[in-house]
């Protein structure tokens, strides 16, 4: 919870004092930390028994994020970097080095880092589940998940920085969905179907 509010909080620059004492008090509902920072971000909650999960839209991210100093600058270097070396290097120095950005096809059937003046933009999905209550002997006895994107097209330094980090969504459990029955595909559901669009359509 309280790195959902940190990164909600960063799009807005630096931090009030509620804010701050909201991150503190770390509230045990996402309407909390909603109500509390007053962005009117529009969320859409998804029925996910046993409570509900409320998904913050790619879109509503994305252009905040790319309204940030430098970011278009940074996704356009890093598509040139790729196409200026259409052979990949074999010894892999930087993340545009790596084979995927010349195998990866947009849906026009071109590669997809040449957009022309379009951005390009690639991104790192991560999903883990983590016990919020610590553990006992027995081991975790409730998993907490969150999902988290981080922006390839940026440097490293600038990569991790919150207000760069889009969270979609958490889930409180108590259970780590199952692996075998594809039980997590059901909560990025939401999350899938905008980056789809957006990978078909763009965002604009």
């Amino acid at each position: 919870m309280k790195l959902y509010g940190s990164a909600v909080a960063a799009l807005g620059g630096q931090s009030t004092l509620l804010q701050e004492r909201a991150l503190d008090a770390i509230p045990a509902q996402v309407e909390t930390v909603e109500n509390r920072f007053d962005l009117g971000i529009e969320t859409t909650t998804y029925a996910v028994c046993p409570a509900s999960y409320e998904y913050y839209p790619f879109p509503q991210w994305f252009a905040q994020f790319v309204a940030q100093p430098g970011v278009q600058q940074y996704a356009k270097r890093f598509c040139d970097e790729v196409h200026d070396s259409p052979e990949p290097p074999a010894d892999k120095v930087h993340t545009w080095d790596g084979d995927i950005y010349r195998m990866l096809l947009g849906p026009d059937g071109k590669l997809f880092v040449d957009g022309g003046e379009e951005g390009r933009f690639f991104f790192l999905l991560h999903v883990d589940f983590f016990s919020s209550e610590g553990t006992t002997g027995r081991g975790k006895y409730r998993s907490t998940g969150i999902a988290s994107m981080r922006c390839l097209n940026l440097p490293l330094h600038l990569r991790d920085d919150i207000r760069n980090v889009y969270i979609p969504g958490f889930w409180l459990g108590p259970k780590e969905p199952s692996s075998p029955d594809a039980q997590l595909a059901h909560l990025l559901q939401p999350l899938i179907s905008d980056l789809e669009t957006a990978y078909t359509r763009g965002i604009r």
